[in-house]
């Protein structure tokens, strides 16, 4: 038994990997577009490697949407490389597959500003 916890905790991280070198990628790409860093590669904006992160959060308390990054060390790092702070409770983690080895993984609480907007257009 302890052999598959060990399977699903590695394909957990496999997945947390993977997402963080996408969305690393994406936001390089982006800024390096529109010529907000001269940084060669994702690694170089941010410091850091996919591999080192830990976590992914997708909301901040105070700020809203957005994306941070959890490293192996505890430290916070937001979509554009600017360390962030290191407070879990501040965040919301990415929602992942539910498995017996993420169960402590919630999923965003619900927007409650997800209705239509009653303005009517001009």
């Amino acid at each position: 038994m302890p052999s598959t916890e060990a399977a699903l905790a590695r394909k957990r991280r496999e997945k947390v990997f993977l997402l963080a070198r996408d969305a690393m990628k994406a936001r390089f790409v982006v800024l390096r577009t529109l010529g907000r860093t001269n940084a060669r590669s994702p690694e170089d904006l941010y410091g850091f490697r996919p591999q080192d992160v830990r976590e992914l959060y997708v909301n901040k308390s105070g700020y809203g949407p957005g994306l941070w990054f959890r490293l192996n060390d505890g430290r916070v790092v937001d979509s554009t490389g600017r360390r962030s702070d290191r407070n879990r409770d501040r965040y919301v983690v990415k929602p992942l597959p539910r498995t017996p080895a993420n169960r402590q993984v919630t999923a965003a609480p619900a927007n409650s500003n997800t209705r239509p907007n009653a303005r009517s257009s001009k």
